[in-house]
């Protein structure tokens, strides 16, 4: 039994975020290698967290209110409700674009995520189309991938003879005068991107994944992103719990979660066993990797993972009588993404594990709702990538980012200098698509770029998905977000 007073906000915030910031100084955006776990490689939940008050001067004595927009710039009684709603998030006049585009920069890595450069095209497209663009003037994206090496002929000074320099997306993008701002949505030379871009070109991070995307003071970001991963642990310590089993993927994403999740669990004094999972570990290694860590007895296993191990854990849980109806089992956005779910429907006759628990941004992305923004999302996504775009976190984040980035360019009224674009990021004004709760960025100084301070959890049982924790009832980070003093 946790016991909840124990589960003071100065020690959780204080082992968190020194865990967190000592661990964005090892070299490689992670911690230092995992500790050896042993391994080689439900009943429906309905209580949610205690307390869902968001974060003010004094965070016990907030209140929760419902955002709204700004009153619009333009007369958008000709659009219909979806098409209104999203002219009236961006500010644009809900015409098509025409004139001289504006230009903004996307960073992506195209290799390992394949679907986020046509999700970000086909959110232009649609903001060109049927929002208006910028003031009236179409969005055009000058994309970078950085992880194909570009490379260009100078003549060395010394030598004057023909050289092959690189070309990095920061030197690319930071020298383009044109840009008005850059998306980022890639985990690859992060932290070289925008020590490059600072203070010269205003970036927004479609979703933070690992520990430079949550400290880089110059960089924005509207998406919990891989903070959801601490409100999962927010979420599970809410609930009464004596042991856990964390499943993680062993690279940096996973040793970044562990060592945001350990010294929670440590604070409340639930011992946290860690098995670590490699892409090419089997099903039978993942059994007994469990059965080493007393998975069977644990009350809640918590699963950090990449696609391939959500595959060969789920049929491990299955195979150990693991279905989530004694156990907890919480999972990140991953496992239910698009092609878990064929793969899983196609190897074990089902798409979902009954009862699981998953993390989100605060909705639940199978209910397309205005209020949630999912129902614009579908929208746009309606042609190219729809219908399994669904609970494809990095293919909304796209789309989030680039209506967020078109929203910001039309509250700067045609000053798009540095100063004026990043101030209109670091006030958004307004609740954005996918993200439960308000949007204040710069809240926290432990995490500066993070402008969200919720978290979802939803859960699938009998064959349908249940809010467990969404919406004004989302996760509240504040223990995260707000370091002693």
């Amino acid at each position: 039994m946790v016991n909840r007073t124990s589960l003071q906000r100065w020690l959780l915030a204080t082992v968190v975020v020194c865990a967190l910031i000592a661990g964005s100084c090892s070299g490689d955006g992670g911690s230092s290698a995992p500790p050896d776990s042993g391994a080689d490689e439900d009943s429906v939940i309905e209580e949610t967290a205690d307390g869902t008050a968001m974060a003010t001067d004094d965070p016990d004595d907030a209140a929760v209110e419902a955002p709204t927009f700004e009153d619009p710039k333009y007369d958008l009684g000709h659009l219909d409700e979806l098409t209104r709603w999203a002219a009236e998030f961006t500010n644009g006049p809900g015409v098509e674009a025409v004139g001289d585009p504006i230009l903004v920069g996307y960073v992506h890595d195209a290799e390992l995520s394949p679907r986020h450069f046509p999700a970000a095209t086909a959110a232009v497209g649609y903001i060109n189309e049927q929002l208006g663009g910028v003031a009236g003037r179409p969005v055009e994206l000058v994309a970078c991938d950085p992880s194909i090496p570009r490379l260009e002929t100078e003549i060395d000074p010394e030598t004057e003879e023909e050289i092959e320099v690189e070309i990095s997306c920061g030197t690319d993008l930071g020298d383009n005068d044109d840009l008005t701002m850059v998306v980022a949505q890639t985990r690859v030379r992060n932290a070289e991107l925008y020590e490059a871009l600072a203070d010269k070109t205003p970036v927004l991070v479609a979703s933070p994944g690992d520990v430079t995307e949550l400290t880089t003071s110059s960089t924005n970001s509207y998406l919990a992103g891989t903070l959801t991963t601490g409100g999962m642990g927010i979420w599970a310590l809410s609930l009464e719990l004596e042991s856990a089993v964390a499943m993680l993927t062993d690279n940096v994403a996973g040793r970044d979660g562990f060592t945001m999740l350990e010294p929670m669990f440590a604070a409340a004094g639930v011992e946290l066993v860690p098995v670590w999972i490699t892409p090419t570990t089997t099903e039978s290694r993942i059994e007994s990797a469990l059965t080493v860590a007393e998975a069977t007895d644990a009350d809640l296993i918590i699963l950090g993972l990449d696609e391939p191990g959500c595959l060969a854990t789920a049929a491990a849980l299955a195979a150990l009588g693991i279905d989530g109806t004694v156990n907890i089992i919480i999972s990140s956005s991953t496992c239910f993404s698009p092609s878990a779910r064929a793969s899983l429907a196609e190897t074990a006759g089902f798409e979902v594990p009954a009862n699981w628990h998953f993390a989100t941004n605060g909705f639940n992305p199978f209910e397309p709702t205005l209020e949630s923004g999912y129902a614009s999302i579908a929208a746009i996504l309606d042609g190219p990538l729809r219908p399994d775009h669904v609970g494809d976190g990095g293919v909304e984040a796209a789309v989030v980012a680039m209506l967020s980035a078109t929203r910001a360019l039309n509250r700067v009224d045609g000053d798009f200098s540095h100063e004026t674009v990043d101030g209109a990021l670091k006030n958004p004004g307004g609740p954005v698509p996918t993200q439960a709760g308000d949007q204040d960025c710069g809240r926290s100084p432990a995490f500066v770029p993070v402008c969200a301070g919720r978290v979802g959890v939803v859960q699938f049982a009998g064959d349908a998905w249940i809010d467990v924790a969404t919406g004004d009832g989302a996760i509240d980070l504040t223990q995260i977000l707000f370091p002693p003093g």
